[in-house]
């Protein structure tokens, strides 16, 4: 019964009556799996939260899997209860630890060759957000990340991947600064009074980078000099990109044209008239 006292001015209030219902006994014979880091044994009328959940997740079968509340930098506790019914109230919980998981392995972010370096051989998964993980095998010690990088800046979450007898380790991160547009200045001149009957590349500064659409290595500009081509037989496409520095990946790349001379005029000369015609 609950109600407000009396005062010098009042007399007690009527009293609000409550059923407080009995407690349900706490869960037993649950069991966590140290590799999976599933938890067995539970029932559909059960509930669990994390140390930082705000409220409680029920439990839809038999087992539920405690992996995302895995931690690197210490153990993870995990409450579990029976739900409250209409004629109980929930029980007690239980805590269920979770042991802390090994060490995220050791990697190197190269960002010329556009890789994850230093890695051991083996299955790994990868995520961009901390929850969504995707598996995927090293076999020759490095990760090629070059289709994860966007215009976007954004997080890359690594670690090992379970096996038949450890769990999946702690991650590391790697920040991805997102991959910088094409430059716009640089493109071909021609007739320049610098380099006539020349075509000159132009627009440029150090850090560029030119290649021919067929090569495949690429060519460092160290200035903003001009850089005169001679006019080919036929057009050229060439590259052209913002090289990669150690914080940074190249840039995206865009094509320009190293354009043929001109076909010749159709024209006649009349030796009679002395005249060109069909101009």
């Amino acid at each position: 019964y609950v109600r407000y006292k009396a005062t010098s001015k009042a007399q007690a209030s009527e009293a609000t009556t409550f059923t407080l219902r009995p407690r349900n006994q706490a869960p037993s014979g649950l069991t966590l799996n140290p590799v999976t880091l599933t938890l067995n044994g539970c029932t559909t009328a059960m509930e669990y939260k994390g140390e930082k959940d705000t409220s409680w997740r029920s439990i839809s079968s038999t087992s539920v899997s405690l992996e995302s509340y895995a931690k690197g930098d210490g153990p993870a506790t995990v409450l579990v209860r029976f739900k409250s019914t209409k004629d109980n109230a929930a029980s007690q919980p239980v805590e269920i630890v979770i042991p802390q998981l090994a060490a995220g392995p050791a990697g190197h972010l190269d960002y010329a060759n556009e890789v994850i370096t230093s890695l051991d051989n083996g299955s790994y998964q990868y995520s961009t957000n901390g929850t969504s993980w995707t598996g995927i095998t090293v076999s020759n010690g490095q990760w090629n990340i070059s289709k994860l990088i966007t215009s976007s800046a954004k997080t890359l979450y690594l670690r090992k991947a379970a096996t038949s007898t450890s769990p999946i380790t702690a991650a590391v991160t790697f920040a991805l600064p997102g991959r910088l547009s094409a430059p716009s200045a640089p493109k071909f001149v021609y007739n320049s009074s610098n380099y006539p009957g020349k075509a000159v590349l132009s627009g440029l500064s150090a850090g560029i980078q030119y290649k021919k659409s067929t090569d495949t290595v690429w060519t460092d500009v160290t200035s903003s000099a001009d850089i005169p081509f001679d006019i080919p037989t036929a057009s050229v496409s060439y590259n052209i990109r913002i090289k990669a520095t150690d914080q940074s990946f190249t840039s995206s790349s865009k094509t320009i044209t190293l354009s043929k001379a001109g076909s010749a005029p159709s024209c006649s000369y009349n030796s009679t008239t002395e005249k060109i015609t069909s101009l």
